[in-house]
């Protein structure tokens, strides 16, 4: 694999994907990955240049990962994703050619004319990563961390509330404090923590014994080395 770049608008980072896999999300930062600067044309990519590009191990069969591809595309349909200029609220899909191959094994994508703006458009603010970095990580909840931290490596830190955090990382309403913990800050600081010195301060408050507030202060050296991160 080269030096692969997926770069795409911010908005993109307040959509929660935590129902994709791992594998469903390396596929999907691929295909971003593929459209970059690609305009609305339609484009064709092979199975086998995929796979490659998301260090896929698993044997899988034509079908198979022909159903890993359809799952990207219904999970993005279902998140209705919504995104708003000035007063005008848009909602539709973001691909506007979906077209699976079995025969030749191919993708043939393009992206709707509205969402242009998602990976050809980088006048506004951005996120980039390495998309080898990004299918070496395993946990899909540290995928999710990943590319939020990536947009905040000019700071190098990312102040959020629990709430928000929970939203982002659509993280199960049923997870307390100590499963967030647990489940979900753990894997990340073991990933990302030696790798980028990722700092995670929590801050919890309790008002009147019920319901939770806090704070999470999440930095990074890594984006010390261009700045410092989340």
């Amino acid at each position: 694999m080269g030096n692969e770049i997926v770069k795409y608008d911010n908005d993109f980072n307040n959509q929660a994907l935590r129902k994709f896999t791992s594998e469903e999300l390396n596929l999907l930062m691929t295909i971003f990955h593929k459209l970059r600067d690609q305009s609305i044309n339609i484009l064709e990519y092979s199975f086998y240049d995929l796979k490659r590009l998301i260090n896929l191990e698993k044997n899988m069969t034509t079908r198979e990962f022909a159903n890993t591809i359809m799952n990207v595309n219904k999970k993005l349909l279902a998140l209705n994703y919504t995104y708003r200029v000035k007063n005008i609220i848009i909602q539709m899909a973001i691909f506007k050619t979906f077209r699976i191959d079995l025969d030749n094994q191919k993708l043939i994508i393009s992206l709707n004319e509205d969402f242009r703006f998602l990976l050809n458009d980088f006048n506004r603010e951005w996120t980039r990563f390495e998309l080898e970095e990004f299918v070496t990580l395993k946990s899909s909840y540290t995928k999710e961390f990943y590319r939020r931290m990536k947009q905040f490596k000019k700071t190098g830190f990312w102040k959020c509330s629990i709430e928000e955090f929970r939203n982002l990382l659509d993280i199960p309403e049923k997870y307390r404090i100590t499963d967030i913990d647990a489940w979900v800050l753990k894997p990340i600081q073991k990933e990302l923590g030696e790798r980028y010195n990722l700092e995670i301060i929590k801050k919890y408050g309790f008002s009147g014994g019920r319901g939770e507030a806090g704070l999470l202060d999440l930095s990074s050296d890594s984006l010390l080395r261009e700045k410092r991160i989340l």
